[in-house]
């Protein structure tokens, strides 16, 4: 058997993560790998450098404005 981690946000502060009932309808967005944007989204989420190494990072839908979203 797999055993998966959850998603969740890595914005401080920000308790969302993939299963709990208060986050349902929640969705996760990866912070982009591109080197000229990377770094952008680290800043204006306030990722600590100590995850800026981490391959994938999520930031939740809470920390968009809702026209941004399209499903």
């Amino acid at each position: 058997a797999i055993l998966r981690m959850g998603r969740k946000c890595y914005v401080p502060d920000c308790l969302s993560e993939e299963g709990r009932d208060e986050d349902r309808g929640v969705t996760f967005h990866k912070i982009p790998l591109h080197a000229d944007i990377r770094p952008k989204w680290l800043s204006l989420c306030h990722i600590p450098e100590d995850k800026h190494n981490y391959k994938v990072i999520h930031v939740c839908s809470r920390h968009f404005l809702s026209r941004f979203l399209s499903f």
